[in-house]
């Protein structure tokens, strides 16, 4: 029986087709049929939707073969109860989509059947909540399976919770923690010491306190004591109040004692120095008033570089470079120290050529030099010797074997296709490897990702030189990376056939971590030296600086600098009023004001106490510096805002108009002249100097 829709119905399903959802009619008795499917079922699913019969298999296509008995069996439900389920779709292009069902069965008085229900696309929040639960599930996983140790506390300072890898590391059971305080588990003399920080930590009255990189000793369960870095920072519930304190620890135990062992090390260093055979400078940069490098003054020298130039009987501290010897300063020696130092690139030349004196016979160094701060630290060995006599090195290579397995530094030896094949016994100390576990490995898939192409550069460089230096990162037993200087030679057979390459590994580590320091430490100085600590804005010596170049660029004599000059009235008013505090805030708000009304290519300073000025280049009237001027003073037509009070005060300006050649720091005495005239004048105005363009009407 076929059911002819009456006219509200047709109304209705011309309704329905405007509706981004997908609607359907499913009838179950007497027979199995689509009766209506919208056409949003077009942009779900790629499927014709349409009044009548719909091809109930083509639509079933849609489900995987595992839901479709589902779906069938769902109109055995109870008649008018709402059905809701949730099915995997495939489109017509064989993309697989989430979509959310609502139905009811209905019966009709003629006794058939029908199932109505709605579709709807759900396959971003089916991903975003499948992502949700992985992402919960991976924090815990770290959670439980991190070396360091996280832990929470209270408000009341009890542990609440701990990571397993407490047990690890310390020998304590969970459970041996929870509910007791972290501090009892200190060393006493690091508990009695780290409480103030502590008592901050969990106090009311500094919100948000943090401890950072601190260093303790924390007993173990064995009754021995290792040496941790932590961390520490509250948190807080929705009402602000503190919800408890989330800690981690990292063990540094054995850093503890490598540092107990620096001290030593650093005295045993001065011993090694003096007791080189290869002579060892430290040079210090000499630059010019515009910071050119001119030449290089001996800071240090270590008894054997004293030796090398005898015609300095009372050493070579004191020395200048391009003096004590000459042969090196004419050559391109110092443009090469020069680049190590303003490039930061190690300097690494073998079998490098020195001009002999008269007399002499030609000098050949392998050189060695690193930056120290504005310097440079070299070391050169006389190879003249063997550079005659190198087919003597073959016979030397069990004594460069003895020295590679017991050197500091790592030594390694590889295949052409980057297979490790040997690797000293001193990777263990500094990156936990034994080399049984790196033998036979590639050497690229222990590089940090983002270093790789740089060493696959430098390995191609190979092809057509004997040598090559790089730095990269190298990944540690931990799973941790650590930065190496490599310097890589290739290995030869007695025809000249490259067979395999060797490379000496140099930890620095610490030398790229004092490099980066260096870097967010000069950024640091050169802003507080321009920039005013209260207000943030340009300091005084660095509006002279923009001054000066202002009045250089100018192009034409009708062009000016409108100079003014601002003054907070009655500042020191509010000081006794209100504290120092609220006239400090008046400050600041009144100086992010004045920034934001002045024009764009105009430069603010504080020049001192309660005082400001504009720079503002291309004045070409005085009714343009009149009209920066209002601009400025309309700064102050509200109240400052300090805790409960409202602050009210006015500016007073004065305007000068300097032209190119111009002195600035006259200009800026016109300016201030004009300021107090302003303020003679009743304050909260502006007055221009006399001897400028007239003032504006």
């Amino acid at each position: 029986m076929h059911h002819n829709p009456s006219d509200p119905e047709r109304r209705a399903i011309e309704a329905l087709a405007h509706i981004a959802d997908v609607v359907y009619s499913l009838q179950t008795v007497p027979t199995l049929r689509i009766e209506y499917l919208s056409p949003a079922a077009v942009e779900l699913l790629g499927s014709a939707g349409a009044e009548g019969g719909v091809d109930l298999d083509q639509v079933l296509g849609h489900l995987a073969e595992a839901d479709r008995d589902l779906v069938l069996a769902v109109p055995a439900g109870d008649d008018g109860n709402a059905h809701d389920i949730e099915l995997p779709m495939i489109t017509r292009d064989g993309r697989t989509l989430w979509t959310s069902h609502r139905f009811r069965r209905v019966r009709r008085a003629d006794g058939s059947a029908v199932l109505h229900g709605t579709a709807r696309d759900i396959t971003l929040q089916h991903q975003a909540d499948m992502e949700h639960a992985a992402l919960q599930a991976n924090y815990r996983l770290l959670a439980d399976n991190a070396m360091d140790i996280v832990c929470l506390s209270g408000p009341d300072r009890a542990l609440r919770w701990v990571s397993p890898s407490v047990t690890e590391v310390f020998g304590w059971e969970v459970s041996d923690l929870l509910g007791h305080e972290l501090a009892e588990f200190v060393h006493p003399d690091d508990r009695i010491e780290s409480e103030p920080n502590r008592a901050l930590l969990y106090s009311p009255a500094m919100p948000g306190f943090p401890l950072r990189n601190y260093v303790i000793r924390v007993l173990t369960k064995d009754g021995r004591q290792r040496w941790v870095s932590g961390r520490a920072t509250p948190f807080f519930d929705q009402a602000g109040q503190l919800a408890g304190v989330v800690s981690g620890f990292h063990d540094v135990d054995e850093l503890m004692a490598s540092t107990e062992l620096a001290s030593a090390e650093r005295a045993k260093l001065r011993l090694i120095l003096d007791s080189m055979l290869d002579p060892h400078v430290l040079l210090r940069g000499m630059r010019d008033e515009v910071g050119r490098l001119i030449d290089f003054e001996v800071t240090d020298a270590n008894p054997a570089a004293n030796a090398y130039f005898p015609a300095y009987p009372d050493g070579l501290i004191g020395q200048r470079f391009t003096r004590f010897e000459p042969s090196l300063a004419n050559s391109d020696w110092f443009g090469r120290l020069a680049d190590v130092v303003d490039g930061d690139a190690p300097l690494a030349i073998d079998d490098a050529r020195v001009e002999p004196h008269p007399g002499e016979e030609c000098r050949y160094v392998d050189v060695r030099g690193v930056t120290v701060e504005d310097g440079i630290s070299v070391v050169w060995h006389d190879n003249t010797e063997r550079h005659h006599v190198a087919s003597a090195l073959a016979e030397s290579s069990a004594l460069y074997h003895a020295l590679a397995e017991n050197a500091s530094d790592v030594v390694a030896m590889g295949n052409i296709d980057g297979t490790l094949r040997w690797v000293s016994p001193s990777v263990a100390s500094i990156l936990g490897w034994s080399p049984e576990q790196l033998v036979g490995r590639q050497f690229d898939e222990l590089v940090h990702p983002d270093d790789r192409h740089q060493v696959s550069a430098a390995h191609d460089e190979l092809v057509t030189r004997m040598a090559h230096q790089y730095e990269a990162r190298f990944a540690t037993a931990s799973g941790q990376y650590h930065w190496f200087s490599f310097r890589v030679r290739q290995i030869t057979d007695d025809e000249g056939t490259v067979t395999g390459r060797v490379a000496a590994w140099h930890d620095i580590q610490a030398e790229v971590h004092a490099r980066d320091e260096l870097v967010a430490t000069q950024r640091q100085l050169r802003h507080q030296a321009t920039h005013d600590t209260l207000t943030g804005l340009s300091n005084r010596r660095e509006l002279l600086v923009r001054a000066r170049a202002m009045l250089d660029e100018l192009a034409t004599a009708r062009e000016h600098v409108g100079v003014l000059f601002i003054d907070v009235d009655r500042l020191k008013q509010i000081n006794d009023a209100h504290g120092h505090a609220a006239g400090d805030e008046t400050l600041v708000v009144l100086g992010a004001r004045i920034a934001e009304r002045i024009r764009r290519s105009d430069v603010l300073a504080r020049f001192g106490g309660d005082e400001f000025v504009v720079l503002a280049p291309g004045i070409r009237s005085a009714d343009e510096a009149a009209k920066v001027a209002r601009a400025v003073i309309s700064a102050a037509d509200s109240p400052v805002q300090f805790e409960h009070e409202q602050i009210v005060t006015t500016l007073s300006v004065g305007v000068a108009l300097a032209s190119k050649g111009d002195d600035p720091s006259l200009a800026l005495r016109r300016a201030d002249n004009a300021m107090y005239a302003a303020k003679k004048a009743g304050r909260n105005q502006y007055a221009f100097h006399d001897g400028d363009l007239a003032e504006p009407s």
